[in-house]
């Protein structure tokens, strides 16, 4: 009998599982939090890329770590089309993201899009915040914070 190995083979998915748990007993609370984000973006039909795996010529597009002025970085950066629209202000899983202060931290970020980029307008009318379970809307358009969840 082998102790180390048990002769039970177990499915690629079975492992790939495993793994998974594992890694995430080393990850932080924001990291988690992005883990569940990137899955909420995938199952909405976007794209979540590094910003070094970004083409313009996408449709929907969440870049991860994105560019601003001031080398400020948006923890999401929301493009549409090749224009962007607006950002995501990603949280650790236990903060509250409709607090006031995360809301205008995200908001700020809206108007700081480089000149370089196809902007849908200035300042970006879109501002979320999530945690990875709750996740605020805000057409900066209009008035108010939504919540979706």
């Amino acid at each position: 009998m082998n102790l180390i190995f048990p002769a039970r083979k177990f499915e690629k998915r079975t492992i790939s599982v495993i793994f998974a748990k594992i890694g995430s007993i080393f990850m932080t609370p924001e990291e988690k939090a992005r883990v569940l984000i990137d899955r909420m973006f995938h199952e909405a039909g976007w794209e979540v890329v590094d910003r070094d795996g970004y083409t313009p010529d996408s449709n929907a597009v969440a870049i991860r770590e994105g560019i601003l002025r001031g080398g400020k970085e948006a923890d999401y950066m929301l493009f549409l089309e090749g224009m962007a629209v607006g950002v995501l202000e990603a949280k650790k899983e236990d903060t509250d993201v409709s607090s006031a202060k995360v809301a205008a931290q995200a908001e700020n970020y809206l108007r700081l899009a480089l000149p370089w980029q196809r902007t849908f307008s200035n300042p970006l009318p879109l501002c979320y915040t999530s945690n990875g379970h709750d996740v605020w809307f805000r057409d900066c358009r209009s008035s108010g914070m939504d919540h979706h969840s």
